[in-house]
């Protein structure tokens, strides 16, 4: 099980994180956000890590914030 979590802290100190658990590259998971999450652009109900990771660090570059990211853990499986 892959636990992706980002963690954005924009200019002004305010964060917003979100999280998602998955067990496979393939897939759209829930996400879990913390946080003033009306800053961020849309907030997904569902995403993959890998479109997590990239939404926030598009969010990241559009706000001038800095973005954090934790992984912990790997895929168990990977799509055929």
């Amino acid at each position: 099980m892959l636990r992706l979590k980002c963690i954005l802290k924009f200019p002004d100190g305010a964060v917003v994180t979100a999280s998602v658990e998955s067990e496979s590259a393939e897939g759209e998971r829930p996400v879990t956000y913390t946080g003033p999450v009306q800053r961020l652009s849309h907030q997904f109900t569902k995403a993959d890590a890998g479109f997590l990771e990239w939404y926030f660090k598009s969010q990241a570059g559009m706000s001038g914030g800095e973005l954090a990211v934790e992984k912990d853990g790997e895929f168990d499986r990977w799509a055929e």
